[in-house]
């Protein structure tokens, strides 16, 4: 049947073609009565009984395109004076009835166009004519024409037709009546039973989009305003979509006038739309006409929030709002009659669908008193739904249930007040309870210093075991846990890390309990959460040791009075209120607990990250070190932080081509610490011990020059400077198997210049070793060139630096309080 209808299509497009080349060929002879005998054939395939709606509808797109090449012809035969009412007469001695109307609805078009007098005549006229096609697939596409060739031609706002005699009420008694009889063609396009039914409601479910370009154009006209709408359009609309007593009308119809006309005509009629719904038949899916008014009003009533200065607006919103009760009784009574279904045959993912949109509207349009138990009855509802389903959630459910707790999330809601929430996010599946968690940090971090926003700040144990509840599935891994990629992974802990920066509270005894409550999650996250949650803690930790110093020295005015107008100094001091830090004593014994946890975090990050953990040993005996109170009590504290560095330094647990980074940083900070000098001593003794594992000569050497300098600035340690420079001499010899490294020499030469510049002479040097120096390298500068080698390109700078060091030498020679001694050497 249906190959048999697609051929029957097929001869009647071929037909239409062969037409339209005998129209052309009439045009181009400039015969017109040729044109519309030929017209008139094509416009008789039109008068098909063997065609599906569908296939109907693609042979008529064909006719229409040719019928609005023959239009534009016809238009301008008249311009070069052929007798518009002749052209009128002759289309009307066509023998068949369709191709006849689709002629005169053609010619009339024209008519109105010329003669803008005759706009209403003409248009009641043809509304009349085409009464007599019934037939429901002709006469559909008929009325489509109808409205095709005469929309541009109603009488409207400030238009010609308007000013000749029609009025605006004849647009819409045409586009009401011509719809209503389109509506009743379609609806008896269903007629049949069984089998035949339902492939007759598909079809017509095609061809739904004829009536809609009625409303479309209905909604369109500029002289509609909004009392027209509530007191005419809406209400003929409404009768005729009640009346129809059909469902798949009902359902597209409601749709089409929520989604037509501006959403303000639909806030001033919304008692009527929602009384209309209650009459609807049975079968109708109002779940989803309720999903589209509330998407269409949420928008709406969003956007006005952003523009109530408008007197109009503020009007509308007030109105909006009073709509919200109505809609809301609606809703749950839908919603009651579903649960209240015995045999559990709802649609499970349409009704929550229909939550999802209610969740939306109530975050806009509920009373700001009522919102947030607005939102956790919502919750409730979606929670028996997806209690009462007998069988395990599709994935499209679930992500519908994440949708729905994520929308308060977004609107800065306080969802740790809803006792619901928790139940419903159980439904969830691992993935979903990782996104809300993520979300749930997100909002957090935004709203955490917006003193208007309801959303929980953290601010003490019990709000955040509360933030920790609902972010569980990012803490450790379950029995339901998916392998992340690492980018995704990163992202995750990262975001969870940042929970240690928005903790909102003044009172550093409760930031020491939520820090270390923390530091006691994090480290059962596993090894690879630790190690992108621990370090921003330890991070934090001592950050908090910096402000708390900083706020105690104010407190005993210990900080200059230029620091203390910092704007960073004063958001410290006003951030914590250490009224209860009385004297030295509890001051020394909070900094000690707050030491002990940072040790602890920093203790955990050493087993995989040691590097890492190395820094922030050091920046902790920084810290130990810079505090000017009672600065004695806090030197054991440094002290313990650096061993704890050198201890990994000494251990070797990490990249061995990082150890003289590893030295040096230790090195600079044992330059600015006041502790005992023995243990100082000690520390370079290990550090000597450790330069001997470097991996690369060139870096042993560097390393020895840098404790020759710990031992010259901190000891005046003749011996010891003098023996480091001896072994940083030999390393730079064994380094020589790679020429690059004669640049260690020139580092060399530098240092003993550096101790020669100096007021205390440490170091017995003479002239004759300077010019040994600088002779080696010149000796090595001369081999390198006759080195058969291609790139030698790296000795170019390599000279600049030599030439830069020897006229440092000249230069002191006449201004240097050695000069006698610069002068004695021969260059």
């Amino acid at each position: 049947m249906n190959e048999e209808k697609d051929l029957n299509l097929e001869k009647g497009l071929k037909k239409i073609k062969e037409q339209s080349f005998h129209i052309n060929s009439a045009i181009e002879k400039n015969n017109l009565r040729q044109c519309l005998r030929e017209a008139y054939t094509m416009l008789c395939e039109l008068r098909t009984n063997e065609l599906s709606p569908k296939n109907y509808y693609n042979l008529y797109i064909s006719v229409v395109d040719v019928m609005l090449n023959l239009k534009n012809y016809m238009i301008e035969e008249i311009n070069r004076g052929r007798r518009l009412i002749d052209l009128y007469d002759d289309v009307q001695q066509a023998q068949n009835v369709i191709p006849r109307l689709y002629l005169m609805i053609t010619v009339g078009s024209i008519y109105i166009e010329k003669v803008p007098r005759s706009a209403r005549i003409i248009i009641y006229d043809m509304l009349g004519l085409v009464k007599s096609v019934q037939n429901p697939i002709k006469g559909l596409f008929l009325r489509n024409y109808l409205l095709k060739m005469i929309k541009d031609k109603l009488p409207d706002k400030d238009n010609v037709y308007l000013r000749e005699g029609a009025s605006f009420e004849d647009s819409l008694n045409f586009i009401m009546e011509n719809m209503e009889e389109m509506n009743r063609l379609w609806i008896r396009l269903a007629s049949g039973s069984g089998g035949e039914k339902m492939r007759r409601e598909k079809e017509r479910d095609e061809l739904k989009i004829l009536i809609g370009e009625s409303m479309n154009k209905l909604s369109s006209l500029e002289n509609l305003n909004i009392d027209l709408y509530e007191k005419n359009v809406l209400p003929r609309l409404l009768d005729i979509i009640i009346n129809s007593k059909d469902k798949l009308c009902q359902q597209y119809l409601m749709e089409c006038i929520i989604h037509a006309f501006p959403d303000s005509y639909n806030v001033k009629c919304m008692e009527r739309l929602l009384d209309a719904i209650s009459y609807l038949e049975p079968g109708v899916d109002i779940g989803i006409i309720f999903v589209s008014l509330m998407q269409k009003l949420g928008n709406y009533f969003g956007r006005q929030n952003n523009n109530v200065e408008d007197n109009k607006d503020k009007e509308i919103f007030e109105l909006a709002k009073n709509i919200y009760p109505n809609l809301l009784r609606n809703f749950n009574g839908y919603m009651n009659q579903n649960l209240n279904n015995n045999n559990n045959s709802f649609n499970i993912n349409k009704l929550l669908g229909l939550v999802l949109s209610f969740m939306k509207f109530a975050l806009i349009c509920s009373p700001p008193e009522q919102k947030t138990q607005s939102i956790n009855n919502i919750f409730s509802l979606a929670f028996d739904l997806s209690n009462k389903q007998p069988h395990k959630l599709d994935n499209d459910c679930i992500n519908k249930i994440g949708l729905l707790l994520m929308e308060p999330l977004n609107s800065g809601i306080n969802i740790f007040r809803m006792n619901d929430f928790i139940p419903l996010m159980n439904f969830l599946n691992y993935q979903n309870k990782k996104h809300l968690g993520i979300k749930l940090i997100e909002t957090l971090i935004k709203e955490a210093d917006n003193e208007k926003s309801s959303m929980e700040k953290i601010s003490d144990l019990d709000s955040l075991d509360n933030v920790l509840k609902f972010i569980q599935p990012l803490l450790g891994d379950t029995r339901d846990s998916v392998q992340e990629d690492e980018s995704t992974y990163e992202y995750e802990q990262t975001i969870v890390s940042k929970l240690v920066y928005i903790i909102r509270t003044k009172n550093p005894e409760i930031i020491y309990k939520i820090l270390g409550d923390l530091k006691n999650i994090f480290s059962h996250g596993g090894i690879n959460r630790r190690r992108y949650t621990l370090p921003p803690l330890a991070s934090r930790i001592i950050q908090f040791c910096h402000d708390i110093t900083i706020c105690y020295e104010n407190k005993l005015d210990l900080i200059p009075e230029k620091k203390k107008n910092n704007k960073y100094v004063k958001e410290i001091i006003d951030s914590l209120d250490i009224s209860k830090v009385q004297n030295d004593d509890i001051f020394y014994k909070l900094i000690l607990n707050i030491y002990k946890l940072l040790t602890e975090t920093i203790d955990l990050i050493s087993q995989e990250q040691p590097e890492l953990a190395f820094k922030l040993f050091l920046q902790s005996a920084s810290h130990a070190n810079s505090i000017s109170c009672n600065k004695e009590k806090f030197q054991d504290s440094c002290t313990n932080f650096i061993k704890n560095a050198l201890n990994i330094f000494e251990e070797g647990r990490y990249n061995q081509n990082k150890r003289y980074d590893m030295l040096v940083q230790i090195s600079s900070l044992l330059m600015t610490l006041s502790i005992n000098k023995d243990i100082i001593g000690t520390i370079i003794e290990e550090l000597v011990k450790g330069s001997q594992k470097m991996v690369q000569r060139e870096e042993q050497c560097k390393a020895m020059l840098i404790i020759s300098q710990l031992y010259f600035s901190i000891f005046k340690d003749e011996k010891q400077v003098m023996d480091c420079l001896n072994k940083a001499r030999r390393f730079a010899d064994f380094a020589m198997t790679n020429p690059r490294n004669l640049v260690l020499f020139i580092d060399y030469l530098n240092k003993i210049l550096y101790f020669i510049e100096q007021e205390e002479k440490v170091i017995d040097i003479k002239p004759e070793q300077i010019e040994d120096l600088i002779e080696l390298i010149r000796g090595h500068i001369r081999t390198i060139r006759n080195i058969p080698s291609d790139d030698i390109s790296y000795l170019e700078n390599i000279e600049a630096y030599f030439k830069n060091t020897i006229a440092v030498i000249q230069l002191r020679k006449n201004d240097s309080n050695n000069k006698e001694f610069y002068a004695s050497i021969k260059i």
